[in-house]
């Protein structure tokens, strides 16, 4: 065989194994890195107890928490809760028929708890009746920072689980539900802010109280002394 021909014959079996390679392949690296994430398990509820009471939404979660986050943990992957002011109930299962199996017992479990008057599958505020159309995450939204904006909810929904608690058990929380919140926050602003002195982080003190007695103070003082040199300027002009 010529050298000629060999060379011929090395192109064509190197076309013949890129296309088999291309097709073998299902993207391009780009493409791959495009990828959005995973596909999420998510049933949002959003659940309306009689007159909307907040006593009785209350009394909801924790019965959910505990008749059907506790008795589900090893299919649930995260789970919160928001006031819209109705009960909006999120839990993050494992997979789709993990998702099927307790959508459908959730749904039927609600038909027995006392002081809810209506309930459907959502999409943020939007009824669905196929799960598929209803609430699939925000990654969309907070990208690489889903995973943990989620966990934060979750953390904040157990916390609220546990305060709820206490207070129907001893009549309070101690510490205060307000020391509580106040103390997440500043310490969460502390750490996602670029730097410590932000607005944000800096209207809570060390205590978890608001500074308003500071910022009064100073706002009180600096209405002194502009009044003082403004009262100075016009003396002066009056006096040239």
């Amino acid at each position: 065989m010529t050298n000629k021909l060999q060379v011929i014959v090395k192109m064509i079996l190197i076309v013949i194994t890129s296309a088999i390679l291309l097709d073998l392949i299902p993207m391009s690296f780009a493409e791959l890195n495009e990828m959005p994430e995973s596909t999420e398990w998510w049933i949002q509820m959003e659940i309306f107890s009689t007159n909307n009471n907040q006593e009785y939404n209350d009394k909801i979660l924790v019965d959910l928490y505990e008749n059907v986050i506790q008795l589900e943990r090893d299919y649930i992957l995260s789970w919160h809760f928001f006031r819209e002011p109705s009960l909006r109930f999120r839990l993050e299962l494992i997979n789709k028929e993990s998702r099927d199996r307790i959508a459908v017992d959730l749904y039927n479990y609600l038909s027995s708890v006392s002081n809810v008057d209506t309930y459907f599958f959502a999409n943020h505020e939007k009824r669905v009746d196929n799960l598929d159309e209803g609430y699939q995450g925000e990654y969309e939204l907070y990208q690489r920072m889903w995973p943990y904006q989620k966990k934060i909810w979750e953390w904040g929904s157990e916390m609220t689980v546990e305060a709820i608690k206490e207070s129907q058990a001893t009549g309070e929380n101690s510490p205060s539900r307000e020391f509580q919140l106040t103390r997440t926050f500043h310490l969460l602003c502390n750490q996602l802010s670029p730097g410590f002195d932000t607005r944000y982080c800096n209207s809570i003190d060390d205590n978890g109280e608001e500074l308003v007695w500071r910022r009064n103070v100073v706002s009180f003082v600096l209405g002194i002394l502009f009044t003082i040199l403004f009262t100075y300027l016009i003396a002066h002009i009056r006096h040239h």
